[in-house]
């Protein structure tokens, strides 16, 4: 019996894995006003085909006067041109940050409404090779 379970174990591993093979995922910027989140992964707001959509988050050291000296901020606009953006000055945030690539996936928390910058509440920074650019033929399929 503990044989079979271990077996039973093994093909449902294998076919997990199988099933999850070349996933890809298209994340548009998404805005959650009521939430308080912005979520969406770099390059599908790239590519997106509107030319609102952005999502980024940067770290600035020295470039204002104290006490705003060393900041960070994340910003995103939607495909409707709804703009939210928050500041941080944890270093926490600013490891999160520099993790970012052109391929990353973003979800920040804000705690302020759309036009303006308000305290940043969380964030995440994902990378996997599902957020990779889609292929012609696969860009396709997507829509």
């Amino acid at each position: 019996m503990k044989a079979l379970k271990t077996i039973f174990v093994a093909i449902s591993f294998l076919i997990s894995i199988t099933a999850f093979a070349g996933e890809q995922q298209s994340l548009s910027v998404i805005i959650d006003l009521d939430a308080g989140v912005a979520q969406g992964s770099m390059w599908t707001a790239r590519s997106s085909d509107d030319d609102k959509q952005m999502i980024g988050c940067a770290r600035s050291i020295g470039e204002y006067e104290p006490p705003e000296d060393d900041f960070g901020y994340c910003h995103a606009i939607d495909a409707d041109g709804v703009l939210v953006g928050c500041v941080f000055y944890d270093q926490k945030y600013y490891d999160a940050v520099s993790s970012i690539n052109a391929y990353s996936y973003i979800k920040f928390g804000f705690d302020g409404g759309p036009g303006e910058y308000s305290n940043c509440t969380m964030l995440v920074v994902s990378a996997k090779s599902s957020y990779l650019p889609f292929t012609p033929i696969e860009k396709e399929k997507v829509k």
